[in-house]
């Protein structure tokens, strides 16, 4: 069963500390650029109702600017398809100002730009359409770790 498969894949561990980062860091940013910008933005949305404070961010231009300038212990989460090399100034640039980086991929993340990387998920394990809907399992299964831990 596929979803059974998808399920297998995710790290829960990771996800706690992913709450854990949204919870306690600030800001934090949610990047997802073509159609990884759909599971971006349904967090993005999810997350403003809920009055926990994010920032969306849609274009790579955008990104590597705050890559530059971004506060140290900030999160960024990053939504996409491919593991591209353009990333890997953008990381060193996170990295060095000690941002805190989880990248949700559909394509494996190559082990240069891994280092960089706080929490890496991997979802590229089905075909195109199973990895969509993967991400946005494993964004849902956030959103409903962050509203059962949430303070009163």
């Amino acid at each position: 069963d596929q979803l059974d498969d998808c399920l297998s894949t995710i790290n829960e561990n990771q996800l706690r500390q992913i709450v854990t980062y949204v919870k306690t860091c600030q800001p934090f940013y949610i990047y997802g650029r073509n159609i990884s910008s759909i599971p971006a933005q349904y967090m993005y949305d999810i997350l403003t109702t809920l009055d926990i404070p994010c920032i969306s961010i849609k274009w790579i231009d955008t990104l590597a600017s705050l890559s530059k300038t971004i506060p140290e212990n900030s999160f960024i989460l990053l939504l996409t398809e491919h593991a591209h090399p353009e990333y890997q100034n953008i990381l060193e640039n996170l990295h060095d100002r000690g941002a805190i980086v989880s990248w949700i991929c559909s394509s494996p993340i190559p082990n240069e730009l891994n280092k960089y990387i706080n929490i890496p998920i991997y979802t590229g394990q089905h075909d195109e359409v199973h990895n969509k809907l993967s991400t946005f399992l494993i964004i849902q299964i956030v959103i409903d770790l962050l509203t059962n831990t949430k303070a009163p």
